[in-house]
């Protein structure tokens, strides 16, 4: 996740990705970390790339998928002074292949 100039994203209440649930994969999601510390505490100065554990059921078949879910995280812009909650929907291709 990148944040654009002159915006900066809360770490309180924390980044939560949320994926629909589907029985084709088992999904673990690591947490929100920063790449690069903040001047203030209170927001991230910049994010690792977060992890995702990916495993398909016994049941799935060879082929291409996608993940959907949604992100959402608070945001305040520096420039206007306001803040806000961003939901954004995402959808993560995952390929399984053959064995």
């Amino acid at each position: 996740m990148e944040v654009k100039e002159g915006f900066k994203v809360a770490k309180r209440p924390a980044p939560k990705l949320q994926l629909n649930p589907n029985t084709r994969f088992e999904v673990v999601v690591g947490g929100f970390n920063e790449s690069v510390a903040a001047k203030d505490a209170d927001y991230f100065g910049g994010f690792k790339p977060l992890e995702l554990k990916i495993a398909p059921a016994k049941t799935t078949e060879p082929g291409k998928y996608a993940l959907e879910g949604k992100l959402t995280y608070f945001y305040c812009s520096e420039k206007e002074k306001y803040c806000s909650r961003s939901v954004e929907a995402l959808a993560i291709p995952v390929e399984v292949a053959k064995k």
